[in-house]
């Protein structure tokens, strides 16, 4: 497959103006240039407003194993904002991110502490001194991440995640505990014999059922439907495919009907030219209107 230079991501907006059916201001603009290397590396990106100025630059740099060492962002004038360097190990994990917000700021880091190649723990810096031990990561004799704990700035634990899981090492069960919050959440997992989650439950800190949402599949193990509802709303998502394409994905309601969809277009090589987005007509609640359009261009 063809690399691109460079990739061209346009908006078209089409918002009501007034109460007329045909009161629609149609506006386009150029949202976002993005720019790879040889290597299909993205470079640099150029995030604009609709007005068409420029609000946010992304520079990224890698090295010669194609791993990114430096991501910053500028503002509209060449300003740094902010930089983030990245540091690996020998097994091209990432051992360290130094953050730097603005030129003239204290380096935060965040340090990735590794045992027999397992990620355990990640430390907080302020320049070269330890504040404290943001997060910490154990496992089971199967590699398993069986619990993660979060701290806060006071080294007070925040969040405890733990997980359990079944003979084909997914994961089954997992209880959050926002120990701070003092709030807890329950979420339960099935499978199919394929492997495809097909049930996500969530309880809450009483026992109670908050949310469910179930999954359906093809033989090619593509997302067909997703159900989703919780205590406020019922969502039904239901996806289209031509071969490995998904072409339009639609959003139905409790009884069925009709809420809004998006439609997906493809170029020779696979690659999204554009996606549209349609929902019900403010005017008239049995017509819709497309919302939103996005096009994508690649330059060779």
């Amino acid at each position: 497959m063809k690399t691109p230079k460079l990739l061209k991501i346009s908006c078209t907006q089409h918002e009501r103006s007034g109460y007329g059916k045909d009161d629609i201001t149609v506006r386009k603009y150029l949202e976002t240039n993005v720019y790879y290397n040889e290597k299909g590396k993205a470079v640099k990106e150029e995030h604009f407003l609709p007005t068409g100025e420029l609000e946010t630059i992304l520079v990224n740099e890698y090295d010669n194993k194609e791993l990114l060492t430096t991501a910053k962002q500028f503002d509209e004038e060449n300003i740094l904002l902010h930089q983030v360097d990245f540091i690996y190990n020998d097994y091209q994990n990432i051992a360290r991110q130094n953050h730097y917000f603005g030129n003239e700021s204290t380096k935060h880091s965040i340090v990735f502490v590794y045992e027999n190649g397992r990620l355990m723990r990640e430390d907080i810096y302020e320049g070269d001194t330890l504040i404290s031990t943001e997060k910490e990561y154990h496992y089971d004799d199967c590699e398993n991440l069986i619990k993660s704990i979060e701290y806060d700035e006071d080294k007070n634990k925040k969040t405890v995640v733990i997980n359990e899981y079944n003979e084909k090492n997914f994961v089954v069960k997992r209880v959050r505990d926002e120990v701070l919050e003092k709030d807890k959440r329950i979420y339960y997992f099935e499978y199919d014999d394929e492997g495809n989650k097909i049930k996500d439950l969530i309880y809450d800190y009483e026992d109670i059922l908050i949310s469910k949402t179930l999954y359906t599949y093809n033989e090619k193990k593509q997302l067909l439907e997703k159900e989703e509802e919780d205590l406020d709303r019922y969502l039904k998502t239901v996806n289209t495919f031509i071969e490995d394409q998904i072409v339009k994905s639609e959003v139905l309601g409790k009884e069925g009907e009709l809420v809004s969809w998006m439609e997906l277009t493809y170029d020779d090589d696979n690659l999204v030219v554009s996606q549209r987005y349609f929902a019900r007509d403010e005017t008239d609640s049995n017509e819709f209107r497309i919302i939103v359009e996005y096009g994508y261009e690649r330059e060779y």
